[in-house]
């Protein structure tokens, strides 16, 4: 299951909104709904996603969201490298 897909699940087994879940967490509203949004290419950093591990009591791990992020910054290197091709 993605970790978005994780997240949702564990909020509703918990029976919380986002508000509530962001709140515990320590992270806004808007940042909790983007870590659920799958069309978001959102990932928490570091310290946000440790917290969400915690509360989530590990459902929701660190090393997914990292593995998310590394994913990320390599599509990003892919389209710079791209946009420096094309241009050269």
């Amino acid at each position: 299951m993605h970790v978005k897909h994780q997240l949702v699940a564990w909020r509703q087994r918990e029976n919380i909104s986002q508000r509530e879940a962001a709140r515990r967490a320590k992270v806004s509203q808007a940042a909790w709904q983007s870590y659920e949004d799958d069309t978001s290419t959102a990932c928490p950093g570091i310290n946000a996603a440790l917290a969400i591990q915690e509360l989530t009591k590990g459902e929701v791990p660190v090393t997914e969201w990292r593995e998310l992020d590394v994913a990320k910054a390599v599509r990003k290197a892919r389209a710079a490298a791209k946009r420096v091709s094309r241009s050269a």
